[in-house]
């Protein structure tokens, strides 16, 4: 299996993605009370260079840390698989800009694997599974 394009999604995979965009919008703009609306009380999640899988509360620290800000994002849907409109599994690459309080920017890539399900009419977030691949710089911030 490999990448999926997004026309040729039905309606559940369809709102499955604009959710997935959503939360990483929110995390942009900083909303984060929808990120934290989103996020399931029982979610766990798995960092493949963690030792131990995270809890719901792990997840919001690392998604409002003011020391390490989303500037910039680009997704990349592979698959996108809903069941019965209840559950939905998404799989995809993304790549990041992440500004330091120094204003330093360093590109990230990586890809997740997203489980939702369906809780009044949203896609509720109640695990993950993935990595970042890479760290680099590509700005500094002005030192004089």
């Amino acid at each position: 299996m490999g990448h999926q394009t997004l026309s040729n999604l039905n309606t559940e995979e369809q709102a499955l993605w604009q959710r997935v965009d959503e939360l990483w919008r929110c995390s942009l703009e900083g909303n984060f009370e929808v990120i934290e609306q989103a996020i399931h009380p029982n979610y766990t999640g798995w960092d493949s260079k963690s030792v131990v899988p995270h809890d719901r509360n792990y997840a919001l620290r690392s998604m409002t840390d003011k020391s390490a800000r989303l500037v910039e994002y680009q997704l990349f849907p592979l698959t996108i698989t809903t069941y019965d409109n209840e559950v939905g599994i998404v799989n995809y690459r993304y790549t990041a800009g992440i500004k330091d309080l120094k204003g330093n920017i360093r590109e990230i890539k990586g890809r997740w694997t997203e489980i939702f399900m369906q809780r009044k009419n949203s896609w509720m977030l109640i695990g993950v599974h993935g990595e970042s691949e890479s760290m680099k710089m590509i700005t500094a911030a002005n030192i004089y």
